[in-house]
């Protein structure tokens, strides 16, 4: 068969706009939606550490904290320091505390999470029992210490950051109707590019589109699930520890 160049001419047309729809939708919903509407809030109505005691130094100055109460039988105090450029962290546990995994949430001045550390490690008791130290952000004004794990046996998560129920709704809609247009986008492409190549245009019947329809509503709501389970803070492995 010879096309015309008009024939090729819709046809590269009905092929960019196809790419261009798809790989929009794709953007939007894997970086632009999540950190629109699955971005964790922090809840302010926990239980804040509480400040003991400042230190100066030469050359930097330190806070010693006391953990919020449920934390206290496993974690004593932690001191959060500053040494010219360079903040860091340690902890010191409990006696009864021999290996432990936790997470460092560090915030900035305006209460924003600007990090998280997690960090696992056995405690000495010839170190009295003083972990070894992380290197967290400049930017670093504070700090929330989150236990996982005492002894291998796995402590009650705190909830200490959420996503309201109103914005994963949103988002399951959003991603959900995004993806019924376009599927319904590249079905309307596809039977103009059978229309034009073979001349057959049967296809595009209203039982074709139902089944597009359904089909979309149910990856939609499977693909705002998983979307929903990976958009989450990002994580790293301690630091450089100081001893």
């Amino acid at each position: 068969m010879l096309w015309s160049l008009g024939t090729v001419s819709a046809l590269v047309t009905l092929a960019v706009a196809a790419f261009v729809s798809v790989s929009i939708y794709i953007f939007l919903v894997s970086r632009v939606l999540p950190d629109l509407l699955l971005k964790p809030l922090y809840n302010d109505s926990k239980e804040g550490d509480r400040g003991l005691r400042r230190y100066a130094f030469e050359g930097g100055r330190a806070i010693l904290y006391e953990p919020s109460a449920p934390y206290r039988k496993y974690l004593k105090q932690y001191i959060l320091s500053a040494n010219g450029n360079e903040k860091y962290i340690k902890c010191k546990f409990a006696d009864r505390v021999n290996a432990v995994r936790y997470e460092v949430i560090a915030f900035d001045s305006n209460d924003r999470m600007i990090d998280k550390v997690c960090i696992e490690e056995h405690i000495f008791k010839e170190k009295e029992n003083i972990a070894g130290a992380a290197t967290l952000p400049r930017r670093t004004a504070y700090v929330k210490v989150l236990l996982r794990s005492v002894n291998g046996v796995i402590t009650d998560h705190e909830k200490l950051f959420y996503v309201p129920a109103s914005r994963r709704w949103g988002f399951a809609c959003i991603v959900t109707v995004g993806l019924v247009g376009v599927t319904l986008l590249v079905r309307a492409l596809l039977v103009m590019l059978g229309d034009l190549v073979f001349n057959y245009s049967e296809i595009a019947t209203g039982y074709g589109e139902l089944f597009a329809v359904i089909s979309a509503l149910v990856m939609g709501g499977v693909l705002s699930l998983v979307l929903d389970r990976v958009c989450c803070p990002s994580e790293r492995k301690r630091k450089k520890r100081k001893d």
